[in-house]
């Protein structure tokens, strides 16, 4: 999920490489050798898109969901309101993990935290249908929950800092971070587990209802 640009297009080309292996056609191997780098910059401007499309919800959601927006009237409150939470919210992970009622009580779910949720079932299975991009028959969305995680964290910091950056989501300063979530995200277990694996389930069976139950 995040591979620096250099990274990237070494991929696009070995992916390329792979799938025209698999035809003996010279047709074929003559299209690639004539169309490599149109189809390196087509698929790493997808990939950019991809990347900037999450920040851009996230920038959306992160205020009302981490409850960052002050009344009208106290507009002038609202910086130091930001600098005074999001420190608070980047502390052992409460910018990510949700509470959820069931019959047993409150419940916490490691990165069941609304924005997060919002945010991936609004780009998987909303306008974007970004889940067409998911491996067909691979349930596990941990890789995407982490990366959305990774960029909420990014948009929290600028609006700590109210700094925006106009450059695409930071890979370079977000790898290291992102690392430590999926560690953490792959290293669950029992109850803490169940309820990860739950909380996929229920993007799931939401992004199908979505999409008319049709995925």
């Amino acid at each position: 999920m995040l591979p620096t640009t250099d990274e990237l297009k070494v991929m696009i080309r070995q992916a390329l490489h792979d799938a025209a292996v698999n035809y003996d056609k010279v047709g074929v191997k003559d299209w690639l050798a004539k169309n490599t780098e149109s189809e390196v910059k087509k698929l790493k401007d997808i990939t950019t898109n991809i990347r900037n499309n999450f920040k851009s919800v996230a920038r959306i959601l992160a205020l009302p969901l981490y409850d960052l927006v002050v009344p009208i009237q106290c507009r002038d409150q609202e910086a130091a309101l930001r600098r005074q939470r999001v420190p608070v919210l980047c502390l052992d992970f409460t910018w990510l993990d949700g509470d959820f009622m069931d019959e047993l009580g409150m419940t916490q779910v490691p990165f069941g935290h609304m924005a997060l949720m919002q945010i991936v079932l609004n780009l998987l299975w909303g306008k974007k249908q970004y889940w067409c991009y998911l491996p067909v028959g691979n349930t596990d969305l941990t890789r995407v929950i982490v990366f959305t995680g990774t960029i909420l964290h990014q948009v929290l910091d600028e609006y700590a800092g109210g700094t925006f950056s106009a450059q695409e989501f930071n890979v370079r300063m977000s790898g290291t971070l992102y690392k430590t979530l999926y560690t953490c995200a792959v290293s669950l277990e029992g109850c803490a587990l169940a309820s990860y694996i739950k909380l996929m389930e229920d993007l799931h069976a939401q992004g199908a209802e979505m999409l008319g139950g049709h995925v």
